[in-house]
């Protein structure tokens, strides 16, 4: 005899979430505080941190499985789930925090622009004490936690403007750096 519990679709992420969204990839990418990161930003890494959190906060046998919301289909989750038990979930993550867990200590191209653009003298792109990525004065950051600094990035370009440089470029340069960053927050 079979011990396995029969489940079905409780919901979908559009009707459950009442965010105005088809996926949860969608509704991450408007929480994002710049939309145009959303190509520089591993949203499908935040997504699976959001679905973990959110599901945490279901009741038993109840989850959140792509952007459909199964559970089984007879007992008590069954009688007693509620859109608002999805809702009270959702409510209850703190997707920026999420956010700042998975993009701080992602380089992009906006830390390029950051770092060309800065008024600092000497900027520099470095891991502060904290384990964040930041744009400052070389003067003011260890030197064993920088990862790129402003003369750096106009070698890599030949003194090119950013404007001109292709994207192809840009994402080596991007690759590069965070390859430096994965080195000084293993160390």
């Amino acid at each position: 005899m079979s011990n396995t519990t029969t489940t079905c679709e409780y919901g979908s992420w559009t009707s459950l979430s009442q965010t105005f969204t088809a996926t949860v990839e969608d509704w991450i990418a408007q929480q994002l505080p710049d939309p145009t990161d959303v190509e520089e930003v591993d949203v499908p890494a935040i997504a699976r941190t959001v679905r973990a959190e959110i599901n945490w906060g279901l009741p038993e046998g109840v989850s959140l499985e792509g952007d459909v919301v199964y559970g089984p289909a007879e007992g008590e989750a069954f009688d007693a789930f509620t859109a608002s038990d999805f809702r009270v979930a959702l409510d209850e993550i703190d997707v920026a925090t999420i956010i700042i867990r998975h993009t701080e200590t992602t380089v992009t191209i906006a830390h390029i622009r950051g770092i060309l653009d800065s008024p600092a003298q000497d900027p520099v792109l470095y891991v502060d004490h904290a384990g964040r990525l930041k744009i400052g004065p070389a003067a003011g950051a260890n030197h064993h936690q920088v990862v790129l600094d402003r003369e750096q990035v106009r070698d890599f370009f030949d003194g090119a403007a950013l404007s001109e440089i292709s994207a192809e470029d840009l994402e080596d340069l991007v690759t590069d750096a965070q390859s430096r960053v994965e080195e000084i927050t293993a160390e």
